[in-house]
């Protein structure tokens, strides 16, 4: 994913993470714009992250990007603030038109 996600022309970098720690210490250090966010993260969630995110900082934009693509976990999604939902196994093809609808001025 971060091979596609840094052949986007208006993505300026890409920081991966593996797990809820790494990731939680990425958006600290790196402030970004957008996160893209999978449910499934070691022996903690992605629900729990975008909570975190989204409370302390609003303005990040939040994709989803998850195998859990039921309508349970799309529903929890947006209402804990994710921007958009994928699902990982049917919509990756989605993901750069996503990403580009975030950073393109109409």
């Amino acid at each position: 994913m971060a091979e596609l996600v840094s052949e986007i022309e208006l993505v300026s970098e890409v920081f991966v993470a593996n797990d809820f720690d790494n990731g939680y210490q990425s958006i600290e250090t790196n402030s970004p714009q957008l996160v893209l966010l999978d449910i499934h993260l070691g022996e903690n969630n992605g629900i729990d992250l975008l909570k975190i995110i989204k409370q302390k900082y609003p303005s990040i934009r939040v994709v989803i990007v998850s195998n859990k693509a039921s309508q349970y976990y799309r529903d929890l999604s947006k209402e804990n603030g994710c921007d958009y939902f994928i699902d990982k196994s049917k919509e990756f093809e989605k993901i750069p038109s996503v990403i580009n609808s975030f950073f393109v001025k109409s």
